[in-house]
């Protein structure tokens, strides 16, 4: 037999892209079944992560406007009283499935990797590739075809867009090897898309619906160099349609009836997909017999897909127009009129108008703002409305933007000394109107709505509550005075929010934090914040010592003492007979007991048996001990003992044992009567027996997938999750959420917050004559709350009638069945 192998045959294939029936392996009849286990479905997301034009959209027809939140996107709906009713869109990663659960779906397919594709045929030519060969786009080497790096699964959204129609919803993701995500408005699934688009490699910048919905242009970053027009059909499956390269630095792009307006750093270019002379290239394979092999350079039109080596496809015609005095102008903002007129601004201030008449397009401008423009919108009444980078706002008329005289060169050069003198302040970055309501996105993660309704007399103004500011915790509460509130967050500017089981604002405090006064170098800020047992205060402590007693009621500090001589790290309550206990933990190696009384601090104890910095402390109300955990790899145990038994404010605590771990400790809490669980650095879960201090129980961070195993920052312990004894967990290292069962199987993992996560709290839901398990709230640095629900994941999928092929009918139908 000959030893010659043709180029298009493969050797070793690649693993296959179907997933695996796993719904007939068996089970142990003693292990939770499917619908039993605990899972993690989105409820809520609070806050945004919008930080430019591109993360935000409108759709004024339903009333409705969508913006990015961390990885997921939001689509709020305002009614006539500026009440907001929200959907959350959100595709779970391909790897997301662990050893429990299934699902997933395939990339758009593609004959080369996406940074390769400008030189995809000189790379076949010259290593003599065919189209059946291996590309970029192989399956890993791994047996189930996953990936198992982090960064495979954490991705940020990063352009959102809503299209025309209502129909479908758009979601551009940044990270590794990101995707366009296409989700159905229609129905209630809002985690299954119908089609995804992995073509920009280094992410999505901008995504817009055109006017028909016919049409989706997406534009990659810098990097990525692409701009693609993709045919979205009724079910809404894209096909590439058109491409062009840009590599420009690009602001902002909007679709003025059949053209596409892209505007950035000195240039204003209109795409023209509709352009009938741009046919697609004529590239038709030869005749090849059945029998005679494939000549390795034909190409074959079906294995291309979305490719832009496809046959079919065709260059994006495109044209720039010329700036003339607005060559150094950096636009920002474009602003459809009419069929054939668009509004463009620049950040220096200057409003252009861009007219494009029978394939001729003029840029003339037409007025020059006293301050550097941010975004502009239009109001129902055709009136412009120019917003500023230090929060101006400027109305023209539409006969005054209509007007084409140009201003002298020496007011626009007053207005370019005016921009540059601009500081750092609150900008709005985008803004539309939704019906007769303006909304507003600032670029401190904030939403404002506003009506402006000729028929109202006084203006309404809304604000939708979120943190501004990266948060640093989340605590549950009980509050006597404000029933409803569940558990609370707080961010380092001294802001701690109020919410209920629902994730709806109670109430918002402010924490006065003490400045510096020259002590060190760095700003003082709030490091933690703890309720007290009833809820009428809470305890604050910040980067220099000093614990503040906030009173609810009031919403001021009643005291504040130097607790340490350093930041405060953690911060325990509890009360014993009546009287209040606050203890802290800081990095000079102490912890300190309090006692609050009528809202005034007094020092009880000192406990300095630690070498290290104590980064963690919780009291056992049922046995009474306290329990702290320190950078030094030592968990000390201490149990409290009544000097006077009549006097409860002479409890204190004396040692009585130490824990030596192999690893620094980054979590502790409470499992049981007598456990402790302790979260390390070496990616384990430890459970000890506070009686003797022995390890009962050690397990990796990991999942059945062989994938990374996760530093948990953060770990809570909910003695009945659904029914379970359930571990929930949180990792900065790959940012996800985690279940595991009190033994270490994975229960259920996802992703949402984009930056580190800071922490994590079960809230208990109040029975509603349900059965309504409890809900896991995860804060980031990134400024979004994510409230999640703990409910099973669904059922699993039906079985197949078939496995490997073979028949898996029986009795009449395994008779009736032909031989194998």
């Amino acid at each position: 037999m000959s030893g010659y192998t043709h180029p298009a045959l493969r050797l070793t294939p690649a693993n296959s892209p179907f997933f695996k029936n796993n719904a007939s392996s068996p089970r142990s009849p003693t292990k939770l079944t499917r619908n039993e286990e605990a899972g993690l479905q989105l409820r809520k997301v609070i806050g945004t992560t919008t930080t430019s034009v591109n993360g935000f959209d409108a759709l004024p027809a339903t009333r409705s406007f969508a913006y990015v939140a961390g990885a997921a996107a939001v689509l709020a709906t305002v009614d006539s009283n500026l009440n907001v009713a929200q959907r959350f869109f959100r595709a779970k990663s391909n790897t997301n499935a662990s050893g429990r659960e299934g699902g997933g779906w395939p990339a758009s397919p593609t004959p080369n990797e996406p940074r390769h594709r400008a030189l995809g045929h000189v790379k076949e030519k010259s290593l003599g590739g065919s189209p059946l060969a291996s590309s970029g786009r192989d399956w890993s080497d791994s047996p189930t075809g996953k990936s198992t790096t982090a960064k495979d699964r954490v991705k940020a959204a990063t352009s959102v867009a809503v299209s025309p129609n209502g129909k479908w919803l758009a979601l551009g993701e940044s990270g590794y090897k990101p995707r366009i995500v296409i989700f159905s408005l229609e129905g209630e699934q809002c985690d299954e898309p119908i089609a995804t688009l992995s073509e920009h490699s280094f992410g999505v910048h901008a995504l817009r619906f055109s006017p028909d919905s016919r049409y989706l242009a997406s534009l990659g970053t810098v990097n990525d160099g692409f701009l693609f027009i993709w045919d979205i059909d009724k079910l809404g499956t894209p096909t590439l349609h058109a491409s062009n390269k840009l590599t420009t630095l690009t602001n902002a792009i909007a679709w003025v009836s059949n053209v596409l307006v892209t505007v950035g750093l000195r240039y204003v270019k209109v795409w023209r997909p509709y352009d009938e002379s741009a046919e697609p290239r004529n590239v038709e394979a030869p005749s090849i017999s059945f029998l005679s092999p494939r000549h390795r350079d034909s190409p074959r039109a079906s294995e291309f897909g979305n490719s832009i080596l496809s046959p079919r496809h065709r260059t994006l015609p495109g044209k720039n127009s010329i700036l003339g005095d607005l060559l150094d102008c950096n636009f920002v903002a474009v602003v459809p009129l009419s069929e054939t007129q668009v509004i463009v601004c620049a950040e220096a201030g200057e409003v252009c108008l861009l007219s494009d008449i029978q394939g001729g397009q003029t840029l003339a401008l037409v007025s020059n703002m006293e301050f550097a423009i941010s975004t502009a919108c239009l109001d129902g009444r055709g009136a412009l409305h120019l917003y500023g980078v230090t929060g101006q706002e400027e109305t023209l008329t539409s006969d005054e933007y209509l007007n084409s005289s140009r201003p002298s060169s020496r007011d626009r050069r007053r207005t370019m000394a005016v921009a540059r003198a601009t500081t750092n302040s609150v900008a709005v970055v985008a803004a539309c109107l939704v019906g007769d309501a303006v909304v507003k996105l600032s670029s401190e993660h904030g939403i404002s709505l506003q009506d402006d309704s000729v028929s109202s007399a006084d203006i309404r103004a809304i604000t939708l509550p979120a943190h501004n500011t990266p948060i640093l915790g989340i605590a549950a509460m009980r509050s006597s005075s404000r029933t409803t509130a569940r558990f609370f967050t707080y961010s380092a500017d001294g802001v701690v929010r109020l919410w209920d089981a629902l994730g709806t604002p109670v109430e918002q405090l402010k924490a006065s934090i003490p400045s510096g006064n020259g002590v060190g170098d760095a700003m003082n800020e709030l490091k933690c914040v703890a309720a007290s047992a009833a809820g009428e205060w809470l305890a604050c402590g910040d980067k220099l010592g000093v614990l503040s007693i906030l009173e609810q009621s009031t919403g001021t500090v009643s005291h504040h003492a130097r607790a340490h001589s350093t930041e405060i790290t953690a911060i325990t309550t509890f009360s014993t007979e009546g009287i209040e206990f606050v203890i802290t933990a800081g990095r000079d190696r102490v912890v300190q007991v309090f006692t609050c009384v009528d809202g005034q601090l007094a020092l009880r104890q000192t406990l300095d048996e630690h070498a290290g910095a104590v980064t963690g402390v919780i009291y056992d109300s049922v046995n009474k001990r306290l329990i702290t955990h320190a950078a030094d790899r030592s968990v000390v145990v201490r149990e409290g003992i009544m000097r006077n038994a009549s006097q409860p404010e002479t409890l204190v605590f004396a040692i009585l044992r130490t824990i030596t771990l192999k690893a620094t400790p980054t979590s502790m809490c409470l499992a049981g009567d007598d456990d402790l669980l302790i979260a390390t650095v070496d990616r384990c879960i430890s459970r000890y027996r506070l009686k003797n201090g022995q390890c009962g129980l050690s397990f990796k961070c990991s999942d059945p997938d062989g994938g990374e195993a996760a530093v948990l920052s953060k770990i809570a312990y909910a003695s009945s999750l659904n029914g379970c004894l359930t571990i929930a967990g949180v990792s900065s290292t790959d940012k996800s959420v985690r279940l595991y069962t009190e033994y270490g199987s994975l229960l259920a993992r996802d992703w949402g917050h984009t930056e580190g996560i800071t922490d994590l709290a079960l809230i208990d839901v109040d029975p509603d004559g349900k059965d309504t398990p409890a809900r896991l709230v995860t804060v980031a640095a990134d400024s979004t709350i994510f409230v999640w629900d703990t409910k099973p994941n669904g059922p699993p999928p039906p079985e197949s009638s078939t496995t490997n092929g073979l028949s898996a009918a029986f009795g009449e139908d395994a008779v009736s069945a032909p031989p194998l």
